[in-house]
């Protein structure tokens, strides 16, 4: 005897029984069809000793599709040739576990939602003001759960994609003409604050009982806005990061005001318990920002206060001082900003698109100031045939031909974009490198090391090219070429000097943790000779200062660590090491977690903003703020409903 359980299946089409097309199966149960119409369904487990084949007729086929169990007996049946070895190679295949762990994951959502539904009803949600959070009229528990759960998942994902409910509204017959009823806009408008608690609930539950760190910001560029991202690291010893709040502000925050927000949301709003959990502030050097952190670190004695690496690598290109490029380049930017058929005629001529610019992207002038030099040779080209389709934004194309003209200020625009080009370079990929939301503590000293060495022993290969070709190629050099080379220095030397004075100056102290941070990096622990004195570098860890990691038990775990090693190549895997060997290292293991916690940059803050700007206008930025947070909160975290 055999007891089916039925599964939907919408993923293929029925394989004939017995053909050689490979199985495609999905959690329990595989759908197959013969010749004579007869279902064939195969029960298995993911033990293979367990796998066995029956054959359904088709009469008993509409009982089966009701989703009802059926039990047959295989004996009054003829048997199916399984080829097991494939059925077992399936199911050890990727394709068979990325599809069982999405099953799962939509078992284990549609039981949170209807947990959550019940707690709802028993008036145990609480809402954003902090009081009890009660279904609307028409969302009871007389309202089945179908169909309660159809409507909170039809409004989060219509959040998630950033649309007005009122276009729901025109959208409703297609949706009911394949679906279930779609109640009018202005009752799903009241299910925003149940969608928003549901979100809260969730990322509570995450960093439950969880060290974690903080990234904030605040916006003017979009609107007043002030973000909040947590990081931690799951059950699985994976990095993940949430959005844990996001603000519509009406008045500028101010140091003081920014601190308590915040302290607002990590002990109130997330309910955090333990005050030495929170691993570490990363922000950017905003003057407000400095006071908020005076005004935390007395709270939170065991947080690093990180400045953001990133920020302040974006700066060094503005320092350069290259007054005939940034002219030059504000034409040529706005003959190309405002104007389809400029950006056009540019493709047309050199056979690429324009570069697009924002204001608030790293490093995103460099990008224009490179392809401006790639495409030198056709820029007369270009000016020419912007003249010819009357192109002149603000009279920018005739006063961009008219600086052309002059020799002088020509051979000085071409030496400022050489030396901008080559001295942005490597402060761009660190720039670049720093931002990410992987294990980046590990990677920041060497990339700033990186940074510090050019700047002690330069080089300009597009610079010395264009002092050459105006100044001349012989040996010893001509007095022109010595000019205008100088003249390349002084254009980035200022952004050099803002350089070391930065990073390698106030930042010394931020620069020295994550310096430690490479000894935990298998193959650079063999390279650097790590030993017990080396191990001291790492008490300038505030979470060793206060106790919470024991570095006379990370040092007494040295010799296995060095001997786990050894053999290590470069390219291997750190997170994967250390996930390996967390319960043989569980204090080196402990001080890693805490790096990953620890990032170089601010840009997770950032990207909320960028998610904001994308996903709504200014009028619906004013018009719902309450929608626009909790659509940004489930688009940010990536909620699957």
């Amino acid at each position: 005897m055999c007891t089916l359980h039925i599964l939907d299946e919408d993923e293929d089409e029925p394989m004939m029984a017995g053909s050689d097309e490979e199985f495609d199966v999905l959690e329990d149960i595989e759908i197959h069809e013969n010749e004579d119409e007869t279902n064939c369904r195969y029960q298995y487990s993911d033990d293979p000793d367990m796998i066995t084949g029956i054959v359904v007729q088709a009469d008993e086929w509409n009982d089966l599709q009701q989703g009802t169990s059926h039990t047959v007996d295989s004996n009054d049946h003829h048997a199916v040739n399984l080829k097991k070895d494939r059925v077992v190679q399936h199911i050890q295949s990727t394709k068979h576990q990325t599809r069982k762990e999405k099953y799962m994951q939509s078992l284990q959502q549609g039981k949170s939602v209807t947990n959550f539904l019940d707690k709802l009803d028993a008036g145990e949600v609480t809402g954003a003001s902090g009081g009890a959070l009660l279904p609307p009229k028409g969302f009871g528990s007389r309202t089945s759960e179908e169909a309660r759960i159809w409507r909170i998942e039809l409004v989060s994902w219509w959040m998630k994609c950033g649309l007005s409910l009122n276009s729901l509204n025109v959208f409703a017959p297609f949706l009911e003409k394949y679906a279930q009823r779609v109640p009018d806009a202005s009752h799903l408008r009241q299910l925003i604050p149940i969608i928003q608690a549901q979100e809260l609930e969730r990322v509570k539950k995450a960093l439950q009982g969880r060290s974690i760190s903080i990234i904030f910001d605040g916006t003017t560029r979009v609107c007043e806005a002030f973000a909040v991202v947590a990081r931690y690291i799951d059950e699985e010893s994976n990095i993940r990061q949430m959005l844990v709040a996001m603000s519509m502000i009406d008045d500028q925050l101010i140091g003081v005001t920014t601190a308590r927000e915040i302290y607002k949301i990590i002990m109130v709003k997330l309910g955090i318990e333990d005050e030495d959990n929170i691993a570490a502030f990363m922000r950017d050097r905003a003057s407000v920002n400095d006071v908020a952190m005076d005004q935390l670190s007395g709270d939170f004695q065991c947080s690093e206060d990180i400045k953001c690496f990133s920020h302040t690598l974006d700066h060094v290109g503005d320092k350069f001082k290259c007054e005939t490029l940034t002219r030059f380049w504000g034409k040529w930017l706005n003959l190309f900003s405002h104007s389809r058929r400029a950006k056009k005629i540019f493709n047309q001529v050199v056979g690429v698109s324009v570069k697009s610019y924002s204001a608030t992207r790293w490093w995103s002038k460099y990008e224009w100031f490179e392809q401006l030099m790639r495409v030198w040779g056709d820029v007369i080209k270009i000016l020419d045939e912007l003249k010819a389709a009357s192109i002149n934004e603000a009279g920018s194309a005739v006063e961009a031909y008219q600086m052309l003209t002059d020799i002088h200020t020509v051979s000085k625009l071409r030496v400022e974009l050489a030396a901008v080009v080559d001295g942005a370079q490597p402060f761009l990929k660190a720039c670049y490198s720093l931002e990410g939301d992987g294990p980046q503590a590990f990677e920041v000293y060497d990339e700033i090391k990186k940074c510090e060495h050019f700047i002690a022993n330069p080089h300009f290969p597009n610079l010395s090219a264009i002092c050459a070709e105006l100044g001349g190629t012989q040996l010893p050099r001509s007095t022109e070429y010595i000019r205008l080379y100088h003249l390349g220095e002084d254009c980035v030397r200022p952004g050099f000097e803002y350089f070391t004075a930065t990073i390698m100056g106030k930042l010394r102290p931020q620069l020295d943790l994550f310096k430690a941070a490479r000894y935990l990096v298998p193959c650079r622990a063999v390279e650097l000779g790590l030993n017990a004195t080396l191990l001291d570098e790492l008490k300038i860890m505030k979470v060793i200062q206060r106790g919470k990691i024991s570095i006379h038990s990370v040092v007494q775990e040295l010799p296995q660590y060095l001997a786990a090693c050894d053999g290590i190549s470069l390219s291997a895997n750190v997170t994967i090491f250390w996930k390996e060997r967390a319960t043989l290292l569980p204090n080196f293991y402990a001080l890693f977690c805490w790096y990953c916690l620890i990032q170089p940059s601010s840009a997770a803050a950032e990207r909320v903003f960028s998610l904001l700007n994308n996903m709504f206008n200014e009028q619906q930025l004013h018009a719902l703020q309450d929608y626009v947070e909790t659509a940004v909160m489930l688009r940010y975290n990536n909620v699957t409903l």
